[in-house]
């Protein structure tokens, strides 16, 4: 299955360790409180797994 097309790879935000849904959330809820990066785009697929 192809990936989505972000709309804005400005702020594109991978996840790259699928262990921990809560940390991800946490990060995603306190980037989006921020407000710095309104156009965020949040990636989270296994295929990136181990990609940094």
């Amino acid at each position: 299955m192809p990936l989505r097309q972000p709309d804005d790879l400005t702020s594109l935000i991978l996840r790259t360790d699928s262990g921990d849904d809560g940390a991800w959330d946490a990060v995603r809820i306190a980037l989006d409180a921020a407000g710095e990066y309104p156009h965020a785009t949040y990636v989270s697929d296994v295929r990136f797994a181990a990609a940094c």
